[in-house]
């Protein structure tokens, strides 16, 4: 069975709680707003009257409570039965693709760029997380939880994205690691530099890297992938491609499309236009003595 074929209404619910209950705490609140307000006015007897139903309402309470414990107490045991159940997490993925989010893995972890949502059933929390930054639900209905998911992870995708901005940044890091890592006063163009390397630079301080963690970082790096062009300054940007399954960085674009890189090359286009060039003459002079020398 897969998640679309289970919806959240289709699994079982925990017994609703007892309407007695309820009546008799709201009657309880209701009689003690009472009493504070006549303790307020100095209304002695109102305050006197309020005591008395008190002692009343609580007395019927107290008779009413062992019976109403283990109903509460079946309700917890019936709600843990349900989320250790098969069938919970379908209903689970199937509450978060309703959301529009492109989950993937498979319970209690799901992956969805830039966040990792994982599900402890035994503490009974949901965490999502992005890099070192996280937030837990105690709220493991699925419709509550992928509601909560939902709004952390638009939130986050909805953000406006400054590709301008965020290539300076890129091309600033890169030239300083590039002059470092070739120990040259000038920018070697078109020499790649390990996208981890510039993420380090670009967060040195602690308090940056939490504030844009890692995951973050890539999920960034995936949305500037799917420009058709990623250029700024006369200078093109080319995120460098590795079948390394343990290097470099995994991007997943907006359609779920997976790709893995590991470097940044920038290439200076005004220099690559008189490289072309110098290509293009001296084929030419090449194809022109070969006439001449097949004439000859």
């Amino acid at each position: 069975m897969s998640p679309s074929d289970v919806s959240p209404s289709e699994l079982d619910t925990p017994p609703d709680l007892s309407p007695e209950m309820g009546i008799r705490l709201k009657r309880l609140h209701k009689t003690w707003a009472h009493v504070q307000k006549a303790h307020k006015d100095w209304d002695a007897r109102t305050f006197s009257l309020g005591i008395e139903t008190l002692g009343t309402e609580l007395q019927q309470l107290s008779e009413r409570w062992p019976e109403q414990h283990q109903n509460l107490t079946a309700i917890v045991t019936t709600t843990q039965e349900l989320i250790r159940s098969d069938r919970y997490p379908l209903a689970i993925e199937s509450a978060l693709h309703k959301t529009g989010i492109p989950i993937r893995g498979s319970f209690p972890v799901y992956d969805f760029p830039p966040f990792k949502l994982t599900l402890n059933v035994e503490q009974g929390y949901a965490r999502l997380a992005m890099g070192r930054k996280a937030e837990q639900s105690r709220s493991l209905a699925p419709e509550a939880l992928s509601q909560w998911v939902s709004q952390l992870y638009q939130r986050t995708v909805r953000r406006a994205f400054k590709s301008e901005r965020f290539c300076r940044e890129l091309m600033v890091a890169y030239q300083t690691l590039n002059r470092l890592t070739l120990g040259q006063s000038s920018v070697t163009w078109g020499h790649p530099v390990p996208l981890k390397e510039i993420y380090h630079l670009l967060t040195l301080r602690h308090t940056s890297r939490q504030e844009y963690p890692e995951a973050l970082f890539t999920f960034d790096l995936a949305r500037l992938r799917e420009q058709v062009d990623i250029s700024l300054d006369g200078h093109r940007f080319e995120l460098v491609p590795t079948r390394n399954q343990g290097s470099g960085l995994l991007l997943v674009n907006s359609q779920g499309q997976e790709s893995r890189v590991s470097d940044l090359s920038i290439y200076d286009l005004d220099v690559q236009d008189i490289d072309q060039h110098a290509s293009e003459d001296l084929m030419v002079k090449g194809l022109t003595q070969e006439a001449m020398d097949a004439s000859g």
